[in-house]
């Protein structure tokens, strides 16, 4: 209240000397209306913080502020309304101009409002409180503020209602993203056992294969080594064949050490794999 006097003397100061004016907004607070404009809202801050609300405002005309109950802002307005008199066409004859009729008008924006001008352009307010059939808005101090007050109050309730509604959403949430990320935990892990449980057929299959091997490999140099005895058994000596029967010999010996060696080779491959799973079961 101290700011809006301040300032409306120093735009009275300026409007008496213009060339050191810096700008040329006029005072507010000249007329009556407007002075008890400004009474009626120095009363009604007043009684809202010793109610403890908060309130808040920069506008330099003290029509737009903000009064915060437990939290919850309600943007009001309060203005001198007026109502300009009718005018004739050009061809009609002008009547006596006659003085504007106005009236003090407290305006309750809507819950989620804001102090800007659009939204009192473009918004109806919620509720409003005016000067009616010569009634003076001081006569209604108390009934205003009672009013004000309860529908504050039903805000701060709803504000309450969405913040607990947005509490509960964000615990079922948690609880949903918890109980997906426990569900993708547990798919993953279920993969990864496929996963290692085909990985183990895989490597009992190779071991099961590499011993197949082994043992055809042995079994295929045994029977070579057997037939080369029975040849020899069976050969009769023959002075011009000698030769090309010991080089054959020799040839089919050097053959199944050759298998015996890629049987030790799957044997000592299968040895390996067996270090490092040993306890797989086939």
């Amino acid at each position: 209240m101290g700011r809006l006097l301040r300032e409306d003397e120093l735009r009275r100061t300026e409007a008496r000397y213009p060339a050191h004016a810096t700008s040329d907004t006029p005072p507010k607070f000249e007329s009556a209306i407007e002075r008890r404009r400004l009474r009626f809202l120095g009363a009604f801050i007043g009684v809202m913080e010793r109610l403890g609300c908060d309130v808040k405002g920069s506008t330099h005309a003290g029509e737009r502020f903000c009064i915060v109950v437990a939290g919850v802002e309600c943007w009001v307005r309060i203005f001198v309304d007026r109502l300009e008199p009718a005018t004739r066409g050009h061809w009609q004859a002008q009547p006596r101009q006659r003085r504007a009729s106005e009236w003090i008008r407290l305006d309750l924006i809507p819950d989620g409002g804001s102090y800007y001008v659009e939204d009192y352009q473009r918004v109806k307010p919620e509720r409003t409180w005016q000067e009616e059939d010569g009634e003076r808005i001081e006569d209604r101090f108390g009934e205003i503020v009672r009013e004000f007050l309860l529908i504050a109050e039903k805000r701060t309730r709803a504000a309450t209602e969405r913040w607990y509604r947005h509490r509960l959403e964000g615990q079922a949430r948690q609880q949903r993203e918890a109980r997906a990320e426990a569900e993708r935990v547990a798919e993953e892990a279920r993969r990864a056992e496929q996963e290692r449980a085909k990985q183990q057929a895989a490597a009992a299959r190779r071991r099961q294969d590499l011993l197949r091997e082994a043992a055809d490999i042995v079994e295929a140099a045994d029977r070579i080594r057997r037939f080369i005895d029975m040849a020899m058994q069976r050969r009769v000596p023959d002075a011009s064949t000698d030769a090309a029967f010991a080089a054959w010999q020799a040839w089919a010996t050097k053959e199944a050490d050759a298998l015996q060696s890629a049987a030790m080779a799957r044997l000592a491959e299968q040895v390996e794999s067996f270090k490092q799973a040993p306890m797989v079961d086939d």
